[in-house]
Order: C-alpha cells, then sequence, then structure tokens
C-alpha cells in the first residue's frame, strides 16, 4: 500500500519575495540581508559591467538598475559574499566612476529620513536649571 504525500511547495516564501519587475511597486530586495546598493553609478551603466565587477565575491541572484537613478542593487546568494564585496569595492572606481557600497538593510527608508531632517540638529545638551 502506497502512502499519499502531500508537498507544500513554497509554504512561507511568498513573503520573503521581491515585488517582480514591471508591477509597479518598485523593486523590494527579496533578501536585504544579502543585498548591496552601489551608489555614484551612471544611469547608462549596464549590468553586465556590474556583474564584472561584484561577481567574483559569488553568486549573485539578480542586479537590479532602477530606471532614471544612480544606484543599482546586487543580490547575492550568501550575506558573506555581500560584506566581501562591500570590504573590497567601496569607494573603488567603476568606468572611472567613484561608488559606494552597503548593505541594502543598512539604508534607511525615505519615510525615516523625512523624519530624521524634521528634528533639530543642535548637538548641545540641554541646559540644567540651577537652584
Amino acid at each position: 500500500m502506497s502512502r499519499m504525500h502531500s508537498i507544500n511547495r513554497g509554504a512561507g516564501d511568498a513573503t520573503n519575495r521581491g515585488h517582480a519587475q514591471g508591477s509597479g511597486k518598485g523593486w523590494r530586495p527579496w533578501k536585504p540581508h544579502c543585498t548591496v546598493a552601489v551608489t555614484g553609478i551612471t544611469d547608462k551603466m549596464k549590468k553586465t559591467v556590474l556583474q564584472a565587477s561584484f561577481g567574483e565575491f559569488g553568486r549573485i541572484i539578480r542586479i537590479e538598475v532602477p530606471d532614471g537613478k544612480t544606484v543599482a542593487f546586487v543580490e547575492f546568494e550568501e550575506r558573506q559574499d555581500a560584506n566581501d564585496a562591500i570590504k573590497e569595492m567601496h569607494n573603488t572606481l567603476i568606468e572611472d566612476r567613484r561608488i559606494g557600497v552597503r548593505m541594502v538593510e543598512d539604508l534607511q527608508t525615505k519615510e525615516r529620513r523625512a523624519r530624521e531632517s524634521d528634528r533639530p540638529r543642535s548637538r548641545s545638551q540641554p541646559r540644567r536649571s540651577s537652584r
């Protein structure tokens, strides 16, 4: 007698996925802890250039270069590969452009940046009243 086994494919994975390209919802990394943001590029830089520059650090899942932006996202399979890319590639040149590389999960959201820009920027300590 054979037993039937039910296979639940992809259960729990859907919330860990990024939006599909062209979905109108904007790009979201599947693995923010494995994705680096590359700043300082031109909007004309090809993905193949990024693949050649970052591919030596490990398996790349995907590369996104949003239209009209000067930032690219390189998603690695492993976090350590992303960390290695940050250490080796930050502040280097690609096609005569100095780039910055950092982990996506360390980037501030637009909302957080807006909140922080509304705060007073005084660095002095509050005065104590003397009695």
